[in-house]
């Protein structure tokens, strides 16, 4: 995972390095949404609650088992739980993601530098959610929509006897 991301962020600085041969690196983190249309093809229509749920295709049981209409409410809270987050009913709380340690990896505090505290919050949003489960927070740019199939595992614990949080 690390290598990937190293590449990635690599990539990322060459790319940067070479719009900023034009000028083009400063407009773009002034104005980034004017700038989208630049690198994503097609309609930038906004992720909503209603579109992610048309992409969720769930693997019910049979009908009239117990476990079909526990599969249904689960569909029925997250449904719920997406509409909530488009009335902005829910809401995160920021986290530290930089520390202040010491290169000898020894976890001691370095007290000579003190870089800038970057603090995060989760992207609670429907683009936020589709980004957590497909990787993408924009609507698919080919003409074939994706769809995200949703299996509901009544098995876990026989599988994974370790496995402590359960929905069945």
């Amino acid at each position: 995972m690390v290598s990937i991301w190293s590449k990635r962020i690599l990539y990322l600085k060459e790319f940067k390095e070479g719009l900023q041969v034009y000028g083009l690196a400063n407009i773009i983190s002034q104005s980034p949404q004017a700038c989208k249309p630049l690198f994503v093809k097609g309609n930038l229509e906004k992720v909503d609650a209603n579109y992610l749920l048309a992409l969720v295709q769930p693997v019910y049981s049979p009908h009239g088992s117990s476990s079909r209409k526990l599969e249904e409410d689960i569909m029925d809270y997250f449904q719920d739980f997406l509409l909530s987050l488009e009335d902005g009913q829910v809401t995160g709380y920021s986290a530290a993601v930089t520390w202040n340690f010491s290169e000898d990896g020894k976890g001691s505090v370095n007290t000579d530098a003190q870089p800038e505290e970057v603090f995060a919050t989760a992207d609670l949003s429907a683009e936020g959610v589709m980004g957590w489960l497909t990787g993408e927070k924009h609507r698919s740019i080919s003409d074939k929509e994706s769809k995200i199939t949703a299996y509901f595992d009544h098995d876990c614990k026989t599988r994974n006897p370790s496995h402590k949080i359960c929905l069945t």
